[in-house]
């Protein structure tokens, strides 16, 4: 990832989208958090998503051993007081679940492959089975 390209990218955007305008409400319109949006004219969005490339690139100018836990968040004229969600710290965490998986083991691999052989064995003897007993039961009708 290429931090500079990244941040000349995000000041060229912010010098085009003018902080004039832009509104941004977050509200939670359920019975939880989880149930939230973000309502904003197309300004408010830009400004929302600027702000944020802007706080992602703070750890980028500190030694990670020097990085704080986080850092406020400036939204200050862009969220809209009357909203029911304020959202006024973003955490930074270096490795929060972006690990690559673990290598399966070979069971977990040959596990499938078990369990499509035993049912083609059961299949297999049931077929028999039933050829089986209708070749003895034809006989018993003769």
């Amino acid at each position: 990832m290429d931090v500079d390209k990244i941040r000349i990218f995000v000041e060229e955007l912010d010098e085009l989208v003018p902080e004039d305008g832009a509104a941004v409400r977050l509200d939670q319109y359920g019975g939880g958090p989880d149930e939230s949006q973000i309502v904003a004219n197309q300004a408010g969005l830009l400004r929302l998503g600027i702000e944020l490339l802007k706080t992602g690139l703070i750890p980028s100018t500190q030694k990670p051993k020097e990085w704080k836990k986080g850092v406020a968040l400036d939204f200050e004229g862009l969220v809209l007081e009357d909203s029911t969600v304020q959202f006024d710290w973003c955490e930074f965490q270096k490795d929060l679940g972006v690990e690559p998986p673990p290598p399966r083991s070979l069971f977990d691999r040959m596990l499938p492959i078990g369990c499509l052989m035993v049912l083609l064995t059961v299949l297999l003897f049931s077929f028999v089975g039933v050829g089986t007993f209708l070749g003895l039961a034809a006989g018993w009708i003769e």
